[in-house]
This record gives C-alpha cells, sequence and structure tokens, in this order.
C-alpha cells in the first residue's frame, strides 16, 4: 500500500516539517517514531513563552502587557504599545468592509486595491 495514501497527503504531497507543541512523553515517542519512518523533520515548540521566545528570536521586542495577577512582571514599553494598539485598531477597521475580511479578491493586485480603496474610505470619515 501507498504510503501517501495512507498518509492522506493526496494532491499536496509530502510535508517537509511538522510543528507541535512537546506533549506527553508516549506523544513524543510516537512522534519521533513517525518522523523517522516517513522522512519528516519534526520540530517542536519548547515549554514557557512559545510567543515570547519566538519574537526574541527575531530580535524583536515584545509588547505584551502583563497580567495583572503575574508574579513576574515583563517590562513595557506604553508608548510603544499605543503605536501597537493603533495598527490593531486600523486592521480591525479595515475588517469592517466584508471583501478586505473575507479576501474575496484571487489576485494579490486585486486584493491590495481593494485593502487601499477600504483605507481610503476610513481616511475621509
Amino acid at each position: 500500500m501507498d504510503k501517501s495514501a495512507w498518509y492522506g497527503w493526496g494532491r499536496r504531497g509530502k510535508p517537509g516539517m511538522v510543528v507541535s507543541d512537546h506533549g506527553t512523553e508516549f506523544t513524543c515517542n510516537a512522534m519521533l517514531a513517525w518522523s523517522k519512518d516517513t522522512a519528516i523533520d519534526w520540530h517542536f515548540i519548547a515549554p514557557g513563552k512559545p510567543l515570547r521566545q519566538t519574537i526574541a528570536a527575531k530580535g524583536a521586542l515584545a509588547v505584551i502587557p502583563n497580567n495583572p495577577s503575574r508574579a513576574l512582571k515583563h517590562p513595557l514599553d506604553r508608548h510603544l504599545y499605543a503605536q501597537r494598539h493603533l495598527v490593531e485598531c486600523c486592521f480591525s477597521k479595515l475588517k469592517q468592509f466584508q471583501r478586505v475580511a473575507t479576501r474575496f479578491e484571487t489576485t494579490a493586485r486585486n486584493y491590495l486595491a481593494v485593502v487601499t480603496l477600504a483605507a481610503i474610505v476610513l481616511w475621509t470619515r
């Protein structure tokens, strides 16, 4: 029996890599055996704060406010957080336009045109 049919790869082909959390010891052993059997790289997310670790690995500063009950507080640049909040609000307003939110356009050029028109409408309000 062909393994590609068994694993359900079908038309999309064999994946190059699988990313998951570390899971239980049984899951880890099963995933290691599966990745060796299929010759697919398996990368797992280290325990801890994966979002903060990923942001730090890219050389950026995490601008995520702390949970008030958190014992160890991470520093927060309030000015940078205000700028981040402004960008998030802009995306939220753009997504109120149905064609922007559903990505109805089939080409990147047309989608950029729709986003530009939506931004102009927001700017003129």
